[in-house]
């Protein structure tokens, strides 16, 4: 009994591919995007919220600048007894002989608030840096009026900080230490600059 076999040698044919290296690829690729993607983004926040601190550091030096100005036009008219309201439209500084209210009612805004306590909106100076500032200076006192009266009706009423020394020699033969009065002032500063950039400062001061 014969038996043969053929062996065939020679290429079968292309092995088909199934194509999962191609779809983990893509996987890979969709996921380095949304990396870079997340990361440009991450970046322009940083960049925003750093521009958006400077800009306001620049406005709180701003105001800062803008108490001195205010306290140099102050120191004279405090010594020299001023007990009305003025509006220098010189310097854009509004002045308060008595009290107002100090803070804003219930759910007015900071802005509309400064703004009613003007008498009428002035633009204010402007520096380098592109921000605006305005001061309103306040009188602590009830009302206008001299501060030291020889008929108590007439005092303006206002909040003074303690005395320095309460005590003298006038028992052993001194004379007794002059009263030196001061009254409290209030500076409000208003600056608005570059990207709606808006700060407020105040400062209580003693003169």
């Amino acid at each position: 009994m014969n038996t043969s076999s053929k062996i065939r040698i020679g290429p079968i044919g292309p092995a088909r591919q199934s194509g999962v290296v191609l779809i983990i690829a893509l996987v890979v690729l969709i996921a380095m995007t949304l990396s870079a993607l997340s990361l440009i983004r991450s970046v322009n926040m940083t960049n925003l919220i750093s521009g958006n601190l400077a800009f306001r550091e620049s406005a709180v030096l701003s105001a800062e600048r803008g108490m001195e100005e205010a306290l140099v036009w102050l120191r004279p008219r405090a010594l020299s007894g001023l007990n009305v309201d003025i509006e220098d439209a010189a310097n854009k500084i509004h002045y308060w002989a008595k009290r107002v209210d100090p803070d804003p009612e219930s759910g007015q805004k900071w802005d509309a608030f400064y703004d009613s306590l003007l008498p009428r909106s002035a633009p204010g100076t402007t520096d380098g840096s592109g921000n605006t500032v305005t001061y309103i200076v306040h009188r602590l006192c009830e009302r206008a009026g001299p501060v030291k009266d020889a008929d108590p009706q007439k005092e303006a009423n206002c909040s003074k900080p303690p005395l320095g020394s309460s005590g003298s020699s006038y028992s052993a033969g001194g004379e007794p230490l002059p009263e030196y009065i001061q009254v409290y002032y209030r500076i409000t500063s208003r600056v608005k600059g570059p990207r709606n950039t808006v700060v407020y400062t105040q400062t209580v001061l003693a003169l």
